[in-house]
């Protein structure tokens, strides 16, 4: 009777031992494999977007005012050459008019033609006023232009230095996160083994035990 009771508490104990290795193996055996999860971005992320969109509203801005500045350039140079055209006119007409003054012989015509003279080169000289004044607007027009195209590459270099800056950046810690990725990984097969292992040895035990049972 009390070798029937013996073993009833064997049998128990290795049931109880068979139920949790057997569970222990279909569990790591159905353990999911890690997914990805969506993270939304991180402050840092959200820091370069708005200092990316910084520097695009300057090269916008600067873009408009080169703009701008193409415009006056094309102005100026459009006065300029309408200047020159009467300026030429002007010079051809003084010419002329100083070249009719040995035929003069009448005085009243003469001092008329003096007063045509006058007023000609009156308007020509004028007209080398506004012609200095048109070049020197235009030289200052297209020296903005150049500052303003040296600021442009200025800042797109510096866009171009900071996204290589943080790619360099977000590259090193990709590879940090893949280093990390595969050590988990590599932790997670380890562990599945060795729950395999101790399953089977502790299966293995119970059988032994089992056969060592039913033999005395």
């Amino acid at each position: 009777m009390k070798l029937v009771t013996t073993m009833r508490v064997l049998f128990f104990i290795l049931g109880v031992v068979t139920t949790i290795s057997t569970s222990q193996l279909f569990k790591s055996c159905r353990d999911p494999e890690p997914t990805p999860v969506a993270v939304p971005p991180s402050a840092e992320q959200v820091q370069q977007q708005k200092v990316l969109a910084a520097y695009d509203q300057r090269i916008a801005a600067l873009t408009v005012q080169n703009t701008g500045l193409q415009q006056q350039v094309t102005d100026n140079r459009a006065a300029l050459n309408r200047t020159k055209r009467k300026a030429a006119t002007l010079e051809a007409q003084l010419q002329q008019q100083v070249a009719d003054i040995p035929a003069i012989t009448d005085t009243v015509t003469l001092l008329t033609n003096c007063d045509s003279i006058v007023q000609t080169a009156v308007a020509f000289a004028a007209s080398a006023v506004q012609s200095d004044s048109l070049y020197q607007q235009l030289t200052g027009t297209l020296e903005q232009q150049v500052q303003n195209r040296d600021s442009t590459i200025a800042v797109q270099q510096e866009q171009h230095n900071y996204l290589q800056l943080n790619y360099d950046r977000n590259l090193a810690q990709q590879q940090l996160l893949l280093s990390e990725n595969l050590q988990l990984h590599k932790d997670i097969r380890r562990h599945r083994v060795k729950n395999r292992l101790l399953s089977a040895g502790l299966l293995l035990l119970s059988g032994t035990a089992t056969y060592m049972a039913l033999h005395h």
